[in-house]
């Protein structure tokens, strides 16, 4: 009778060690307390780069069957809507952005505060706010055609 093999076998990719590598690389950035942060943006700039451009030639999960029950529940769960983007004052920064809910009888207004210049976030804030409105839309849209779909199969089935 033999001994069972006590030794955890591992085994990683070259690609994995090299993500953890770039990863401790930003890390090691971060943490450096002796770089000003023009210092570590400048030496983050290529690190960065470099997982983008890997993400970017990754192949993104194509699926024919979105889970529409999955996006609901998601949905559901969020604040109330609608969302708008406000442009505040705070004792930080003078350019603080929020997203809120304007339903009358939400708790929780503030759904995400961010600080910097207004540039930082232009672009991405209406996708957030109208991702609110936009989401369901597109859910109950995709649901109505999929019944079309099946009603149309249906008739050509009986043909």
């Amino acid at each position: 009778m033999t001994k069972p093999d006590t030794q955890t076998k591992m085994s990683i990719d070259a690609k994995t060690i090299f993500k953890a590598v770039q990863i401790l690389q930003i890390k090691n950035v971060m943490d450096d307390v002796g770089l000003t942060p023009l210092e570590k943006l400048i030496k983050l700039d290529p690190l960065i780069d470099a997982l983008l451009a890997e993400r970017e030639a990754a192949p993104t999960r194509a699926s024919d069957r979105p889970d529409l029950d999955a996006m609901e529940a998601r949905c559901a769960a969020a604040t109330r809507g609608p969302w708008e983007c406000l442009w505040d004052n705070d004792e930080f920064n003078d350019k603080a952005q929020l997203v809120v809910s304007l339903a009358p009888d939400v708790d929780k207004r503030v759904i995400i505060r961010a600080h910097g210049p207004k540039e930082w976030y232009i672009q991405d804030y209406p996708f957030i706010v109208h991702a609110r409105t936009d989401l369901p839309d597109l859910i109950a849209y995709a649901r109505r055609l999929k019944a079309e779909n099946a009603k149309l199969k249906a008739k050509l089935k009986d043909k």
